[in-house]
């Protein structure tokens, strides 16, 4: 009766499509995922940009003043639903170049089953003043 149960090979289709059910359901849920990360980056990076030539437009040298343009020119052109807690990780000024960094976080759907709530997501720009 054992060596029956052996070389029955009925039924082998279910268990291996129940077996390979789970990774396949994560690795789609992680294309999805990294999809939405990578449009979140294209959007920080457009927005650093944004900023970066934002305050090359000013021509003070004030950190507080070009940090104030900076949120004024990313809250204007910012989409909520694509990035969470967006903030200035870095500012400087360093002679006539200004260079911002932009870090942010996403709420990821599918990998949450995998416990990862958020993905990071960052972007630096440096823009020239015009002499």
């Amino acid at each position: 009766m054992f060596k029956q149960f052996l070389h029955n090979v009925r039924g082998n289709f279910a268990v291996m499509t129940a077996v390979l059910a789970v990774p396949l359901l994560l690795s789609v849920g992680l294309y999805i995922d990294y999809a939405r990360q990578s449009s979140a980056h294209s959007h920080v990076q457009a927005l650093a940009d944004i900023a970066a030539l934002e305050m090359a437009g000013t021509r003070s040298s004030d950190l507080d003043i070009l940090r104030a343009t900076a949120k004024k020119a990313i809250a204007a052109n910012m989409d909520p639903n694509t990035v969470q807690h967006l903030e200035i990780a870095s500012l400087t000024l360093s002679g006539q170049q200004i260079a911002i960094s932009l870090k942010g976080k996403i709420d990821t759907t599918f990998l949450r089953l995998a416990s990862t709530e958020q993905a990071g997501v960052q972007a630096h720009a440096t823009a020239e003043r015009a002499v």
